[in-house]
């Protein structure tokens, strides 16, 4: 401001706001925020502003950002999966901090882990984002030598806030399965199990038609590439001939029955038990089982992208980071 302003007006209180030079943007705190770069101004405005009678004008021509506190980041990703589409047996939400803590910097991730620990706090990140809770069931004991526990006493240790969007995410537009629809270049796309909300096409999997007739074979490959995964599980002859599938991102084995049910040809996730791949066989149908971790680790980027442009949108002062160190418990034996 050196130059715009007087000197007696470059540090002034103008309440709920306070303007300094402070880091080449404005900030906005709960109680006062730092001006350092406006970007147009007219000489009445700075006037009016001397005189405060026109703040409003101001303002309109100053970049401004806030500090999210950990609920608002909550409600923003619960804007997108409301909390009312998790199963009843879930446990999605916020898992451990404070919500009215100060958050500059969020890791997303799927899975709450050791490595994530270490890595959130090389970042100085105050809050994780994960798909996966780390708290599904009633803990009885603080025992360290246990995993939950020992996890959650690192983050507590750290001040990290954890918040876990599960089968909300899975249910939600755009969410999980509707990504795996999108990467497999699905067309007439519906929910393979609907919410109790018809309207608003949410729900769990996702079932659609190929735009044209594909070899199972080709299916495979085009998993590969976009799932970044180097070898799946199937039921099936490479050469059937697939026009519509049904899949579910994560341990979809109990949706077989629907996917049977809405006509696909092919079943695509991840955990599918034996009796379901039995039952596949004996009916001619294909399944590909291509993994948990692979099947829903793109949702990840989907959730740090739409983070970047809600902060934009609102202004915050937010840095996201995906936990690029992340890989699935279950390996590959190669022969």
């Amino acid at each position: 401001m050196q130059g715009i302003f007087p000197e007696k007006v470059q540090q002034i209180y103008v309440a709920p706001f306070w303007f300094a030079r402070h880091g080449g943007r404005l900030q906005y705190c709960p109680a006062r925020c730092h001006l350092t770069r406006i970007e147009s101004y007219t000489v009445s405005c700075v006037w009016l502003f001397i005189h405060g009678s026109a703040l409003a004008s101001v303002l309109a021509d100053i970049n401004i950002t806030k500090m999210p506190v950990v609920k608002e980041i909550c409600r923003a990703i619960e804007e997108w999966a409301p909390a009312d589409l998790a199963e009843p047996w879930d446990n999605a939400g916020l898992q451990l901090g404070d919500p009215d803590s100060v958050v500059s910097r969020v890791v997303v991730c799927l899975d709450i882990t050791s490595k994530l620990l270490a890595f959130v706090k090389a970042k100085n990140a105050q809050m994780v984002i994960s798909h996966h809770p780390l708290l599904f069931h009633p803990i009885k004991s603080f025992d360290l030598s246990r995993v939950v526990p020992r996890l959650l006493a690192g983050f507590l240790n750290q001040g990290t806030a954890i918040f876990s969007a599960h089968t909300n995410l899975d249910s939600a537009r755009g969410g999980v399965s509707d990504i795996l629809a999108r990467d497999m270049g699905l067309i007439n796309v519906i929910p393979l199990v609907p919410s109790a909300n018809l309207e608003d096409c949410t729900g769990l999997g996702r079932v659609g038609d190929l735009p044209g007739p594909r070899r199972l074979d080709e299916i495979f490959k085009l998993l590969v590439d976009s799932l970044d995964i180097t070898a799946l599980s199937f039921v099936g002859d490479p050469s059937f001939i697939v026009k519509r599938i049904a899949l579910c991102g994560g341990a979809g084995s109990d949706l077989w029955k629907a996917a049977l049910e809405k006509g696909a040809d092919l079943y695509i996730s991840g955990e599918i038990k034996h009796s379901t791949a039995i039952e596949a066989m004996e009916l001619g149908k294909a399944i590909i089982d291509a993994g948990h971790f692979f099947t829903e680790r793109p949702v990840v980027k989907a959730i740090a992208e739409y983070l970047v442009e809600f902060a934009q949108k609102n202004y915050w002062d937010l840095d996201i980071a995906i936990f690029t160190e992340e890989v699935s418990p279950l390996t590959f034996w190669k022969i």
